[in-house]
């Protein structure tokens, strides 16, 4: 995780939680920012998952990253127990 926060701009404004392998990133400058980011953590094995941000920002850089190998069965679940996606509308992966 120290080698990913390196990573970041000077000014960042973020907060981690090394024991447990998380930290928040709180301001960012561009989406292309973001998704080199992404494919560093990614790359490291991790995720980097959007919680909030502008729509335009969303749409762009997508909430979720990379699909988990366990995408399908996600799917098969959101079938059967949501097959008209009603339930949390863009908030869910699949």
């Amino acid at each position: 995780m120290a080698g990913i926060l390196r990573r970041l701009p000077p000014a960042a404004r973020w907060i981690a939680q090394p024991g447990v392998g998380v930290a928040h990133w709180f301001d960012f400058d561009s989406a292309e920012e973001f998704r080199s980011l992404r494919a560093a953590i990614e790359a490291e094995g991790g995720s980097a998952v959007l919680l909030a941000a502008p729509p335009e920002f969303k749409r762009a850089v997508g909430a979720w990253g990379a699909p988990p190998p366990t995408v399908e069965l996600m799917r098969r679940l959101r079938d059967a127990f949501d097959p008209t996606r009603t339930i949390s509308p863009g908030r869910y992966l699949v």
